[in-house]
Formats: C-alpha cells, sequence, structure tokens
C-alpha cells in the first residue's frame, strides 16, 4: 500500500472541499464550508498534511499557532 504524506498547497484545495462534503452531515454541516475555504486560503501552513493513497487524496488535517492570542488548535481533521 502506497501511503504517503505532504504539505497543503492551492492545489489541493478543491479535493480537500470534495473531502468535506463527503462527510456532511454525518461530521460536518454544510454551512461550515465558508469557515474551511479561509482556512484553506488564509492559514494553511506547512502545520497541515495531505494524505495521499495510492496517488490519491484522502484525508487532511493538522494543527494550528496563534503566537499572538497564545492559542493552539487542532485544524480540519477529515
Amino acid at each position: 500500500m502506497d501511503i504517503r504524506y505532504t504539505f497543503y498547497t492551492q492545489e489541493n484545495r478543491e479535493d480537500v472541499l470534495k473531502i468535506f462534503l463527503s462527510n456532511c452531515p454525518k461530521y460536518f454541516v454544510i454551512e461550515d464550508s465558508n469557515s474551511l475555504i479561509e482556512f484553506l486560503d488564509s492559514f494553511a501552513d506547512k502545520n497541515f498534511k495531505i494524505v495521499w493513497l495510492q496517488n490519491k487524496l484522502i484525508g487532511c488535517g493538522g494543527h494550528y499557532v496563534r503566537h499572538d492570542k497564545k492559542v493552539f488548535g487542532i485544524a480540519w481533521v477529515m
């Protein structure tokens, strides 16, 4: 089984959105899509990873750190 992890890039945006939609409404509500898009466009960095299985994007997740507010947390694990 060929599993690999890479950093998120904007090229992955549509595939991440597809994964999000495939998890609605069981784990997410569709109204959260705007928050996800804002995160992907403005905050996803090297702490947000993409999971590939045989060259197909199958998952993502990571964490964020807001040093200015002394806040950290888990970000969009799917």
